[in-house]
């Protein structure tokens, strides 16, 4: 199922999430059954367990991503002037022009743990032009009791393509990826 089609099934129902409902503090009367629907629906097959988006990507999800979609055109055709994985396990871009930009996974819920990694070397890639990205489903990792997602994110320039991985490992229930561009 699309992650549009989530956030489509929870507004169709006219149910307006708050921080409320995920500290577990709502009147019970006001439980939407088209959330937990839609939560089940959102389960994504990985090898032969399920895993179940979270409430960090649900609420991303909710959302929108009008400023993504914005802070990430804006940088397309720039000329990268430094790149790096920082200590916040972002990919933080800054560009010729003096602009910077950070990508980065938003899906944080509870107790899951999220990380960014990169085998390919950021160097090679300082001067080249940013010309877009990709996210791929990338296998799980096997784990006893936990779940561990993967998800690529496949940045291309005029001297090619580097990968990170986006890391989520979780107990079940905080699963997906939620990557963002911000401006900085």
């Amino acid at each position: 199922m699309k992650l549009t089609a989530i956030s489509t099934a929870i507004l169709a129902a006219g149910w307006r999430f708050t921080a409320a409902h995920h500290r577990g503090t709502y009147a019970p009367h006001r439980v939407c059954r088209a959330y937990w629907l839609a939560c089940a629906r959102a389960r994504v097959l990985k090898g032969s367990e399920m895993e179940q988006v979270g409430m960090g990507v649900m609420l991303g999800m909710l959302g929108g991503n009008a400023d993504s979609v914005t802070a990430f055109t804006g940088a397309v055709g720039k000329t990268i002037s430094a790149l790096r994985l920082g200590d916040d396990d972002a990919l933080h871009f800054e560009f010729d022009d003096g602009t910077k930009m950070k990508l980065s996974d938003e899906g944080q819920s509870c107790c899951e743990l999220r990380y960014m990694r990169t085998d390919d070397n950021l160097a090679d890639f300082v001067g080249a032009k940013l010309l877009g990205a990709e996210l791929k489903e990338a296998p799980g990792i096997e784990t006893e009791g936990e779940y561990h997602e993967v998800q690529f994110l496949e940045v291309q320039t005029d001297r090619g393509v580097f990968t990170m991985a986006s890391h989520n490992e979780h107990n079940g229930y905080y699963g997906g990826f939620w990557v963002v561009a911000a401006a900085e």
